[in-house]
């Protein structure tokens, strides 16, 4: 691959030629890709000096913002790779990542500050102290970075209570930008920035529009708080590309189904969709093109996509579609053999998404990414269970393991357990997804060692360490898990959740998960 089609070259040269251009509208503040390109090199020449290069990593967090994307270009210009952090994430965890990674820098704001644990040879860099100064250099920089160093470091939940670390390099984030045919990106479209920071798919509501010359509308969260607001201000913004989860494509279908109406592309995702609430939205929002993308983040945001049509009411699940440009997907046994049609089998994925794997864990990384059985490279096990149909789509299962995807969220439920019974009154936990696909929610089923712990209670001893949207919606107390004939857990034989019997945790709405308690006056 060539060196010079990293993103972060991409939006310098789009800056040489275009420098007027607008790359980024969050509320009053414009940035052209000139003072995007000028502000993330001011910023890239100080990373330098505090000895920022290639593969260190630097913690970024800051909120959804134009603030959040010139921290990411200045990272990537510096040599370094940056790790998004959510300023509303436990302190414990935010601990974790930046133990985890070995991180000695984290670029943030003054505001956001407060939200960091300290740690000793964590150095804090504020972003808005960017202006030049006789200290740093305010020229260009560019340092030779190769497409196999590290872009990024993303973190998901992990099984053992300790989530982890995804290793991007650059080739792949240049794949992804470099592979959209499943939509139009060009310099006369603008992509909504809606996702939180931490969340895999800002890598591509950034730099696909960024390394095309498209604009940059960052949505407001009193917005995606509202949905009836949601469409008006998409107008107003005149951005024609979105990225939604499945859930709140499901939200807003039942509230304001013709949010997406002028779209060029409206793209969701996450985790299985309600057919008839994508149909919904079809039929009122009829936006050019309603499109599903499938893919987990080892291997770069998506790697299959499909496009929804009006006679696809009929399905009882959106097909997962057709392998984005230079990727593999297939669908193995045990034996990695391919698996006949109709029978189910893992989804493995081959090609340029594929990432290095998971940060400091060689172990998981091999168990994880094995070699391809039918050419070069390696295949990722997805985990995900499918099977092939006979008039060749391709129809999701579910998962082979204890993963799920709730909200759009990838969740460990073992990492949910083994946090409620660290609790001195939890004798037993167990979490399910709710069974009923409406619901959108986990539910923990809780054997206490006394009197049950009030909801009160296990909201705030799981707040300390474990993001809101990994919080059970209900608790269910039992006094003992029901087993098998052999011994196991007889998950069948869990009750299903009664919410006027034992404490119960209320829902947490998508616009929610933007909001910690302590952040609720930020907009």
């Amino acid at each position: 691959m060539n060196a010079n089609r990293l993103v972060h070259r991409l939006v310098r040269d789009r800056a040489t030629l275009h420098p007027d251009a607008i790359a980024v509208e969050d509320g009053a503040v414009r940035l052209t890709y000139g003072q995007l390109n000028s502000r993330a090199d001011r910023i890239a020449a100080r990373l330098r000096a505090e000895g920022v290069g290639p593969d260190h990593l630097v913690a970024v967090c800051l909120d959804r913002s134009a603030e959040l994307v010139v921290a990411m270009l200045a990272v990537l210009k510096a040599g370094g790779a940056y790790v998004p952090l959510d300023a509303d994430y436990p302190a414990r965890r935010l601990a974790f990542i930046l133990a985890d990674t070995r991180a000695r820098w984290v670029l943030t704001s003054r505001e956001l500050a407060e939200c960091l644990p300290n740690g000793p040879g964590l150095g804090v860099l504020y972003i808005d102290e960017d202006a030049p100064s006789a200290d740093w250099s305010a020229g260009a920089v560019d340092i030779d970075v190769a497409p196999g160093n590290l872009a990024y470091v993303i973190y998901t939940s992990g099984s053992t209570g300790e989530p982890k670390g995804v290793a991007v390099q650059h080739s792949a984030v240049t794949w992804l930008v470099d592979s959209i045919e499943y939509m139009r990106v060009d310099e006369h479209e603008c992509l909504a920035l809606a996702s939180s920071p931490a969340f895999d798919a800002v890598t591509f509501e950034v730099w696909a529009a960024l390394a095309h010359g498209a604009r940059i509308a960052v949505m407001p969260r009193e917005v995606l708080l509202t949905p009836h607001r949601l469409g008006p201000e998409l107008r107003r913004l005149r951005v024609s590309i979105l990225y939604v989860t499945a859930a709140l494509l499901y939200e807003l279908s039942t509230e304001a189904p013709d949010f997406a109406r002028g779209l060029q592309a409206l793209v969701f995702g996450g985790q299985v969709a309600d057919t008839a609430g994508v149909m919904r939205v079809l039929e009122a929002s009829k936006p050019q093109r309603l499109i599903q993308v499938y893919g987990p983040t080892e291997t770069t945001v998506w790697s299959s996509w499909y496009l929804v049509r009006p006679g696809d009411g009929s399905l009882t699940r959106i097909p997962l579609g057709t392998p984005i440009t230079e990727t593999s997907e297939h669908l193995l046994d045990e034996d990695l053999r391919v698996t006949p049609i109709d029978v189910p089998g893992e989804i493995y994925i081959g090609g340029n998404g594929v990432t290095r794997g998971y940060l400091h864990r060689p172990a998981l990384t091999a168990s994880r990414f094995v070699p391809d059985p039918f050419g070069s490279g390696r295949l990722y096990r997805t985990g995900d269970r499918a099977c092939l149909r006979a008039d060749g789509s391709v129809e999701f299962l579910g998962r082979t393991d204890r993963q799920v995807k709730v909200r759009g969220f990838r969740i460990e439920l073992g990492e949910i357990e083994a946090a409620l019974t660290a609790h001195p009154g939890i004798a037993a936990a167990v979490v399910e997804p709710d069974p009923r696909p409406e619901q959108q929610r986990l539910v923990a089923y809780i054997v206490p060692v006394g009197p049950p712990p009030s909801s009160v209670t296990l909201r705030a001893f799981l707040g300390r360490t474990l993001p809101r949207y990994m919080h059970p919606g209900a608790f269910v107390h039992l006094p003992r898990l029901p087993l098998a004939p052999n011994g196991k857990l007889d998950r069948g034989a869990l009750p299903a959740p009664d919410v006027t019997r034992g404490p119960v945790v209320p829902q947490v709405s998508i616009p929610d998960l933007e909001r910690s308690p302590h952040r609720q006056g930020r907009s």
